[in-house]
């Protein structure tokens, strides 16, 4: 993993030797006037050129109301359709495969690139306050789980609880 700096640093060469392995692919890294990294663009060639072959009219799409009409009369959906919204264009226009970058040990980088592209990470501010230290809990897990004192039950308050407790029975007798 390294430093932010070290990685942010390789941004360029990552891009060159990507572009070698996936030829049409177009990058875009925009940096400030202290070269700080702001923001990156990337499409990578395969995506272009399956995209570009099986481009898609918006307008060959029917609305819900054509649909609903159609299933009215007992016309299948699938009629109203354009084909390039079958499942075949779609396997088409992403068919291409996208290769993987080689080790960096392996890396061609070209000296214009290696000198003029030495981004630096952004400047990061820390949010105000004192910082977190704990974890947030997942979805239906509680912290401090809190139990009833007239039923024992968790979930849930004496104030809330809705179960009914036999008169006879204490709460000692529960635990």
């Amino acid at each position: 993993m390294g430093l932010p700096e070290d990685n942010y640093s390789k941004l360029g060469s990552y891009c060159h030797n990507l572009e070698k392995t996936n030829l049409g692919s177009v990058f875009f890294i925009q940096t400030d006037v202290d070269n700080r990294f702001k923001y990156f663009f990337m499409v990578l060639g395969p995506c272009i050129r399956g995209l570009m072959s099986s481009i898609r009219q918006l307008e060959s799409f029917p609305c819900a109301h054509a649909i609903a009409v159609a299933l009215h009369r007992g016309i299948s959906a699938h009629v109203l359709c354009s084909q390039y919204y079958t499942i075949d264009y779609w396997r088409a226009a992403y068919a291409e495969t996208i290769f993987s970058v080689p080790n960096e040990v392996e890396w061609e980088v070209p000296d214009h690139i290696a000198i003029s592209l030495n981004i630096l990470p952004p400047l990061v501010k820390r949010r105000a306050g004192r910082k977190s230290t704990s974890r947030i809990p997942s979805a239906g897990e509680c912290l401090r789980c809190r139990r009833c004192g007239r039923c024992g039950a968790t979930g849930h308050t004496q104030l809330n609880c809705s179960s009914q407790v036999p008169l006879t029975s204490s709460r000692m007798d529960r635990e």
